[in-house]
């Protein structure tokens, strides 16, 4: 009986982690990190797949590369080998067999797989080496001067361009995400309403307090209308009652005019009395005074129609103009609230973005307008937590604004460093960077530095500067002690 163990799908093969190199057409270099025998998953998402490449097999600290050709099934990512050699296949199932095992494979294992015969080279010196090496040599001083120079030279390049590149990274901190900020202040709207008019542009100067834009509701104009029709009202009826007032006092002569007959007063009251009392008939009245005139004379006077009319004239009057400042009091209430819905500015400035137009209708917190106050503009970035810690107040920073073919470089300083999240990648958590341009005046800057314009922010943290300043102040400090 014969007994022979395989997998129970002989067509499949497991899946290893161990890095393979592949060197494409392109000069790229891929790692291949999960691989079989069969073929890999092509890292990446880059759509066009390679079909030829360069494989690398480490071994022992050196590589076996050789040429291999590659399928591709459909839209998979996943590429086969197509058409390996016995050598190379047998050559990628030692390394494959290794990685399964946990065993190193032999270097006789790999020479096998190869199946390249090894000779022994011989390791000694031959006669005609030596007479090579000795044949037309320049003397060891000339040739000692030789290397000392071109290694100073190398060592200059080298170390010099090495050097270049450390100080970089040590004294650079590169901010990601630089754009220009404006000191920009919004203005919404108060209300529900519709937009009436518009009473400004962008670019125009405003100081504050200024009506930016008016916002109007048909219900607000109506109550307006009608309490401006109601005070109107009060104050025609009290300016009536006021002409009536002093008419009947010239009658009486308690203006200090010479008094009317009786006669005339009587009808005058009587007139006034339909106009203004509506009370009883005005014949009645007359009779009712005549009779007490007869009967108390003494107490007359106090009763006459035209007296009765005045007192209540005095009294009309007063009702009217307390009714009149209720309804100027009114009035004003209902405009204030009318020009509560105007956009007013808050801060004196440049109108920059309107966000509305005429005839518009809006809701209460609507966005208005901007105003870019005449602060400075800034520079707002954000640099990793890795780095947070040598990012300081003061720093100096450079400012690279590119536009089209225009560079322009400038100077600036950090004003304020606080923690925020990245807003290029949320869930990133760093530090915001406020930088405040050196030497240029605000219209400068607005001129300069375009609203939300992407600029490149590099810190520079000055270490190797300071180390000068330190060592050239204690340098002159001993030379200014030992004189």
């Amino acid at each position: 009986m014969q007994i022979r163990h395989e997998r129970p799908m002989s067509d499949l093969s497991f899946q290893v982690r161990a890095p393979l190199g592949l060197d494409l057409a392109t000069g790229e270099r891929v790692t291949i990190s999960n691989w079989s025998l069969q073929g890999f998953e092509f890292p990446g998402t880059r759509d066009v797949l390679p079909k030829e490449a360069m494989l690398s097999i480490p071994f022992q600290g050196v590589e076996i590369q050789f040429k291999i050709s590659l399928r591709r099934d459909g839209d998979s990512r996943f590429l086969y080998f197509d058409g390996l050699t016995g050598r190379q296949r047998e050559t990628l199932a030692v390394f494959y067999r290794s990685i399964l095992s946990g065993k190193m494979a032999s270097t006789e294992e790999i020479i096998t797989s190869l199946d390249t015969p090894v000779d022994l080279v011989p390791m000694e010196e031959t006669e005609e080496e030596r007479a090579a090496a000795t044949r037309r040599k320049t003397p060891r001083l000339l040739r000692i001067m030789w290397n000392v120079c071109v290694y100073a030279v190398l060592a200059v390049l080298i170390f010099g361009f090495m050097g270049q590149q450390v100080g970089s990274m040590l004294d650079r901190i590169d901010v990601d995400r630089g754009r220009v900020v404006a000191p920009l202040i919004a203005h919404q709207t108060s209300m529900d309403g519709f937009v009436r008019e518009i009473a400004v542009a962008p670019g125009d100067r405003v100081d504050r307090g200024d009506v930016l834009m008016v916002i109007g509701s048909p219900d607000i104009d109506d109550r307006v209308a009608l309490a401006r029709q109601e005070l109107e009202t009060a104050e025609f009826q009290l300016r009536r009652a006021k002409n009536a007032l002093e008419e009947i006092r010239r009658a009486t002569g308690a203006d200090g005019s010479d008094a009317w007959s009786i006669t005339a007063r009587l009808a005058l009251a009587a007139r006034l009395k339909d106009e203004f009392v509506h009370t009883a008939d005005a014949e009645q009245m007359r009779d009712l005074w005549l009779s007490l005139r007869e009967l108390e004379p003494e107490n007359a006077e106090r009763f006459r129609l035209d007296t009765v009319i005045e007192e209540r004239l005095e009294k009309l009057v007063i009702e009217l103009r307390a009714q009149v400042v209720a309804l100027s009091e009114k009035l004003a209430l209902q405009d204030a609230r009318r020009a509560s819905a105007y956009v007013v500015a808050l801060h004196e400035g440049t109108v920059r973005e309107i966000a509305l137009y005429e005839g518009q209708h809006v809701e209460q917190g609507a966005m208005a307008l901007h105003i870019e106050t005449d602060d400075p503009r800034t520079l707002l970035g954000w640099v990793t937590p890795d780095v947070a810690d040598r990012v300081h107040l003061g720093q100096r920073v450079a400012v690279v604004l590119t536009q089209g073919e225009t560079v322009t470089s400038l100077e600036g300083r950090i004003d304020s460093v606080r923690a925020g999240p990245d807003p290029g990648q949320p869930g990133s958590f760093g530090q915001l960077v406020t930088v405040a341009m050196v030497g240029e005046r605000t219209d400068q800057l607005q001129d300069l530095l375009p609203i939300d314009a992407p600029v490149d922010l590099t810190i520079h943290r000055d270490r190797f500067k300071a180390g000068f300043e330190k060592a050239r102040g204690a340098l002159q400090s001993l030379t200014s002690g030992g004189s």
